[in-house]
């Protein structure tokens, strides 16, 4: 899989925080077999170093947004990076 054009597309001048970048990173990192288990609260309260709040809110917009998808619910929830066109590995 090619990360470049998903790069490109601007995720780093979107008005993402630097939180949300690292974030956006570690999971175009693991591709194409993905970040194990998804990109969790906790994997992302430990990538961060941030509360839980803070975490759950970045992960929120970036959901909103459209640049991470949701898999599974409740507290089984994670999330994959979501590719345009719904294109994955």
């Amino acid at each position: 899989m090619d990360k470049v054009p998903y790069r490109r597309s601007g995720h780093r001048h979107s008005g993402f925080n630097s939180r949300q970048q690292k974030l956006l990173n570690r999971l175009l990192d693991a591709e194409p077999e993905g970040f194990t288990g998804g990109m969790t609260l906790r994997k992302a309260i430990g990538l961060t170093k941030v509360s839980r709040a803070t975490a759950w809110r970045d992960l929120y917009e970036l959901a909103d947004q459209k640049a991470i998808e949701p898999i599974g619910e409740g507290r089984s929830r994670a999330y994959r990076i979501h590719w345009p066109g719904g294109s994955q590995a």
